[in-house]
């Protein structure tokens, strides 16, 4: 995810409230990697019974707009599991049955504020500041890239069919 571009915004609360200017020039780069091993067979029992298994790893690594990995999840294993069962005539029905358990990559919008430095600056006006940019409030809020989380581990679901 990278942000380029300056944004700003504008708001008039009420016709005796304050406006907010906000500016942002960023410039900061954030990504996410995730590598991934899967490994799958299929065993035809009998005629009729077929068991697939399957094992899948999966890591997480958070690349700072520093250029370095800021949070890693390591530990992401999913096996897989299934069975089917060929009823009746071979071919025209079957019953089966699965398990597996599924990891969610995570999204690349909370780098921004957990692995990336910036600045964000404000401006209060008591009056519109288009006409008249003077006597304004200023604060900043400054972004850190925060230490890495040990033992952070990522979000999945169970799927049984």
């Amino acid at each position: 995810m990278r942000c380029d571009e300056k944004s700003e915004l504008l708001t008039r609360y009420a016709p005796n409230f304050y406006f907010d200017w906000f500016s942002e020039k960023n410039g900061i780069k954030v990504s996410n990697r995730i590598p991934s091993l899967f490994v799958q067979d299929s065993w035809r029992l009998s005629e009729r019974v077929q068991l697939n298994a399957g094992w899948r790893w999966e890591g997480q690594f958070w690349v700072g707009s520093d250029g370095k990995v800021a949070q890693k999840i390591s530990d992401q294993f999913q096996p897989r599991i299934g069975f089917i069962y060929q009823l009746g005539q071979l071919g025209t029905q079957k019953v089966y049955a699965s398990f597996g358990r599924f990891y969610q990559g995570l999204s690349t919008w909370p780098l921004l504020n957990f692995a990336a430095e910036y600045t964000m600056k404000f401006w209060n006006y008591d009056h519109a500041p288009r006409t008249d940019p003077s006597g304004g409030y200023r604060f900043e809020i400054i972004n850190a890239i925060r230490p890495e989380i040990k033992g952070f581990k990522g979000q999945y679901l169970m799927n049984i069919r």
